[in-house]
């Protein structure tokens, strides 16, 4: 799984994580990230605080939205956790088109991670993010046993 990752950095490959909860996803992401950061910056962020970075520029003088959404476009990698964590809102959908997009036209790479179906992902993403994945990268599921399950018998 992890060499599939690899192997991408650095084409403006755009991938997603997807699975339950627990079965390493954010680990997965991180060893790509240890990877990519021998050819550049990489970026980790939640999907909350991305949106919630872009909101503080409406409130904040001297920084605008595009400020904001620059440090989301410029690195070589950037991970998305948590993309399932959103309001699904029509503004959200549209700044997250939009930062994919901007990375696509710049060939960096980009890996989302979600706890949803692969049906879920797909819809949930928009037919704009889902087009760009089918065409540079890959819905990877993570479909194995948890890495955190819990005993509660013991």
């Amino acid at each position: 799984m992890l060499g599939r990752l690899v192997a991408q950095l650095g084409t403006g490959s755009i991938n997603v994580l997807t699975g339950r909860r627990g079965t390493g996803k954010t680990q997965l992401a991180a060893n790509a990230a240890h990877h990519a950061a021998r050819a550049g910056a990489v970026l980790y962020t939640k999907a909350m605080q991305l949106f919630l970075d872009v909101r503080r520029a409406y409130q904040l003088d001297g920084v605008c939205e595009a400020d904001v959404v620059s440090k989301y476009i410029v690195p070589r990698l950037l991970i998305i956790d948590e993309a399932h964590e959103r309001g699904d809102t029509a503004w959200e959908d549209r700044v997250l088109a939009h930062i994919v997009d901007r990375r696509y036209d710049a060939m960096c790479d980009t890996l989302l991670i979600c706890n949803m179906k692969r049906e879920a992902i797909i819809e949930s993403l928009g037919p704009s993010i889902a087009s760009r994945i089918q065409e540079c990268g890959a819905i990877i599921e993570c479909n194995w046993e948890s890495f955190r399950k819990i005993n509660l018998t013991a």
